[in-house]
């Protein structure tokens, strides 16, 4: 009798079960993530409030089809489901860049909001 042995496969968890929900919230680039969704969602619904209106045509629809805070709101909950997947795959420089985007997207709102205070 021969007995042969198996190479262990190292494997790092690659599903965001296997991650502890703690451990994922101290990530700077979730915390981050986060932030931004909540400055997004708090510019954005101040900026209706003083009457501007919503660029993106997909939260525009959400709007239309229900109220703008639920709109709003829904569009960050698909947003933080996308930012799971893309923890869940192992592409965190993926979001790395998502929070350029809103960094920007938070600016821009900010922009709006000082100029429809301005006037």
């Amino acid at each position: 009798m021969t007995l042969v042995s198996t190479p262990a496969i190292a494997t790092r968890p690659s599903s965001i079960d296997s991650l502890d929900i703690c451990r994922i919230l101290q990530m700077p680039t979730v915390r981050v993530f986060l932030f931004l969704q909540a400055m997004d969602f708090l510019t954005t619904i101040i900026g209706f409030r003083l009457g501007a209106n919503e660029a993106s045509p997909f939260i525009a629809k959400l709007i239309r089809l229900s109220s703008p805070a639920t709109g709003v709101a829904a569009s960050k909950l698909i947003a933080v489901a996308i930012a799971g997947m893309c923890m869940a795959t192992d592409r965190l420089r993926l979001l790395r860049l998502v929070n350029i985007w809103y960094g920007a997207l938070v600016l821009w709102n900010l922009a709006m909001l000082t100029t429809i205070l301005v006037r």
